[in-house]
């Protein structure tokens, strides 16, 4: 098992980096946006959002309403819940119905779109350009580019951190942790009847679960594929 510093926060890095992407089906279906690649004339697009709280869609709606007042663009929004993008993609391409617009998913939803060859890289790319390559972070446009295909536009990240209870340690006599086998070894002696040792996302099927694996995984050397 590993240090707690580095490791952990480079597989947060790689696995809760959020994107937004431009994509298109191709055809006569799906949403109403431009299909020529730059983001050419459009009366109204089609935007899926994986931030389905609320207080996000409440957000995302001022933002959209400003948008709307400054270009004349309509927007429809669509909450996308993360666990359940790939199958509402396949249904949307099944049917031809699909957004122009996918905002709010983590890196694989984007590689997911890629190998269904469902993004346009171009307006991708423009947008990149029109905002400035130097106002991203390198590793975010990194991890977000296929060769030299700039797969989608990051728009921001957040840690998975994991939090122990200093007055437990305290009261059972345990130092701070510095490494996954103190973490581990805590666990085991703070375990009991009335006190869990440790706490994590174990939902079937939830991203959330997925996610939590991946970094304890990353953080400990295992190469995930």
């Amino acid at each position: 098992m590993r240090n707690l510093t580095r490791p952990a926060a480079t597989g947060t890095a790689l696995i809760a980096l959020l994107a937004l992407a431009a994509c298109g089906d191709g055809g006569d279906g799906g949403g109403g946006g431009a299909d020529d690649g730059a983001g050419g004339d459009a009366s109204s697009i089609v935007v899926w959002t994986g931030d389905t709280i609320p207080d996000r869609v409440a957000a995302t709606e001022e933002i959209i309403a400003a948008f709307t007042a400054e270009t004349g663009i309509e927007v429809e929004l669509v909450g996308v819940e993360e666990d359940q993008f790939n199958q509402v993609l396949t249904s949307a391409a099944a049917a031809g119905d699909l957004p122009d617009v996918v905002g709010s998913q983590p890196l694989a939803a984007v590689r997911t779109l890629a190998a269904n060859e469902l993004l346009n890289t171009e307006a991708t790319a423009a947008v990149i350009e029109a905002l400035g390559a130097d106002t991203f972070s390198e590793r975010s446009l990194e991890l977000t580019r296929d060769g030299e295909e700039q797969l989608s536009v990051p728009t921001d990240a957040w840690s998975q951190l994991l939090y122990y209870r200093t007055d437990l340690f305290e009261a059972a006599g345990l130092d701070a942790p510095e490494t996954y086998e103190d973490i581990l070894a805590a666990a085991e002696a703070l375990d009991g009847e009335d006190v869990a040792g440790f706490v994590g996302a174990t939902t079937p099927g939830d991203a959330f679960t997925q996610q939590t694996f991946e970094h304890l995984a990353l953080a400990n050397g295992c190469e995930l594929v």
